[in-house]
């Protein structure tokens, strides 16, 4: 999997980058509108040994598609035509409209519908062709480089309809449940400030509806149009979501554009496309049916919220959600590798870059219960190819499954991100490299990622057992320089961390123990020492 994700890599580096250049409420298209989806195309894979892999993933040149731009006219552009300002020739799709973020550096589908027989698009100093099928018509972009603040021209035989205020940087699809729908004006009191200045002009948002629908839809429901980022509009965007992406846009000075699709006590299967998940269950999957609020019903939210968006190009997903699949924990990991797999072929992105939120701390009952999740999501970042984990051990809301300022969450976020797949570099999170058994109650682990390490709240976090199944607490936890000591009462084979949960301290941070000196967590584990 790895070597024909790298021989993909490849044919898309290979290719020369295209350069380039420098709120009106979009008319409603309705539920029978663009019912095919845009062809995808399989690339064919090639393995020239010369080329090599760029460092970032930012630096890749998407060129699916790329066959489809064409600037060879098919008619002759009237520029002098009359502006379509009730757009009763030219409907473009919700997705493109004004203050919309195009993806930088891959190939970008303007599409909608025209009751004309021609159309093209002005965008950049360049003039690109489409075509148009039974009214509706598609019209390819070149790769380019970020831009701000542009004007789109779409013109037909008969009309032309200008977009105002387009850009092209990168852009991030939100998802998951309600702890990425969760707003900003929902802990207001927390993030008053961050409100009052979200007024960053190249930061532009779009959020779907809650829709739920038993086939595949390709429109929106509702209002949906990219909107430039405010304090009214920040107010009901998805916290985290905002400062994930307003700290991309802080380091990488681009525009970047976010898509919000997330549903409160939604579980993963209700973000899967109905093939997929049909054929999940015939290879053996778990089958859902029904939950008091209907969210576990599988595909009804891949088909209302994400299958209208088909066609967009996303450089990267955030994903925050796991907190529904707690009660079959055992095939999340499954369930995930499905999604992301998936999602990249539906948006033809094979390399597109998925940031997992780690479930946090929350109630003594949910202790135990995500442990399993969490593993999941930690094996999901070590194993797949450009997935990556952004660790939330020592946070959490001991109330509920809400934590009200998502302020860390989106800056660790972010800057997994930025490192993983930008090239920034960032203090890492501890791991353990290596275990060594020095009698049958000593153990002594290799601790890496910092240039040091130190306990911060003694022996909290550690459990140890002989079969696996019964825990109890160690005697004691000592560290010299990288190497980390635990001392136990009895022999013990199995070691965790980061699973237990103490009532009496509601601070999560004092939960576990090994910190780097840069502040930052050892995440959770759980080992077998033989």
């Amino acid at each position: 999997m790895k070597k024909a994700l790298r021989l993909l890599a490849l044919l898309l580096c290979a290719v020369t980058l295209f350069s380039a250049c420098g709120n009106d409420k979009p008319a409603e298209i309705t539920t029978e509108a663009l019912t095919e989806t845009p062809t995808r195309e399989p690339l064919t894979p090639i393995s020239p040994e010369d080329i090599q892999m760029p460092e970032n993933l930012c630096d890749i040149i998407d060129t699916v598609h790329i066959e489809r731009v064409t600037e060879t006219p098919t008619f002759t552009p009237n520029q002098s035509l009359p502006e379509d300002t009730d757009r009763a020739v030219i409907i473009p799709h919700f997705t493109v409209n004004d203050h919309m973020v195009l993806q930088r550096r891959a190939v970008n589908l303007i599409r909608g519908r025209t009751s004309d027989a021609h159309v093209a698009a002005q965008f950049c100093g360049g003039i690109y062709y489409g075509q148009v099928e039974n009214g509706y018509f598609e019209i390819y972009l070149p790769p380019m480089e970020a831009q701000v603040q542009k004007d789109l021209v779409i013109l037909t035989d008969t009309a032309r309809l200008t977009l105002t205020d387009i850009c092209v940087g990168d852009v991030y699809l939100l998802s998951g449940q309600s702890n990425m729908a969760w707003s900003m004006g929902w802990s207001e009191d927390i993030h008053k400030n961050d409100i009052a200045n979200a007024t960053e002009e190249n930061i532009r948002v779009m959020r779907m509806n809650h829709t739920e629908s038993e086939y595949e839809r390709m429109d929106a429901e509702g209002d949906v149009a990219w909107m430039r980022i405010s304090p009214e509009v920040a107010k009901t965007f998805s916290a985290i979501g905002y400062l994930f992406g307003k700290r991309l846009h802080q380091e990488l000075e681009i525009p970047i554009g976010l898509v919000q699709a997330a549903v409160s006590g939604s579980a993963i299967a209700f973000w899967f496309p109905a093939d997929t998940y049909q054929a999940y269950v015939r290879s053996g999957g778990v089958a859902y049916t029904s939950n008091s609020s209907g969210n576990l019903m599988p595909c009804l939210g891949y088909n209302g919220m994400i299958a209208p968006l088909l066609g967009m190009r996303f450089c990267g997903m955030l994903w925050y959600q796991g907190e529904a699949n707690t009660s079959d924990s055992e095939h999340y990991f499954d369930q995930l590798s499905l999604l992301i797999n998936t999602y990249r072929e539906r948006f033809n992105a094979p390399l597109m870059s998925v940031t997992v939120v780690e479930l946090p701390k929350a109630t003594p009952d949910h202790a135990e219960k995500w442990a399993p999740v969490k593993a999941a999501q930690q094996r999901a970042a070590a194993e797949l190819e450009n997935v990556a984990l952004s660790i939330s051990i020592d946070l959490g809301y001991e109330v509920d499954v809400h934590p009200r300022d998502k302020t860390v969450y989106a800056r660790r976020a972010a800057e997994i991100t930025l490192h993983r797949f930008y090239g920034l570099e960032i203090s890492p999170f501890p791991s353990v490299a290596a275990a060594e058994r020095i009698t049958e109650t000593i153990v002594s682990l290799t601790l890496t990622g910092g240039d040091g390490f130190e306990l911060r709240n003694g022996i909290n976090g550690f459990q140890v057992s002989t079969d696996g199944e019964k825990w109890f607490a160690i005697e004691q936890a000592d560290i010299d320089g990288n190497v980390l000591t635990l001392v136990a009462a009895e022999p013990f084979r199995y070691i965790r961390y980061g699973v237990i949960y103490y009532p009496t301290l509601l601070d999560f941070s004092k939960h576990v123990t090994v910190y780097n000196t840069d502040g930052n967590p050892l995440d959770q584990f759980i080992l077998q020492v033989d």
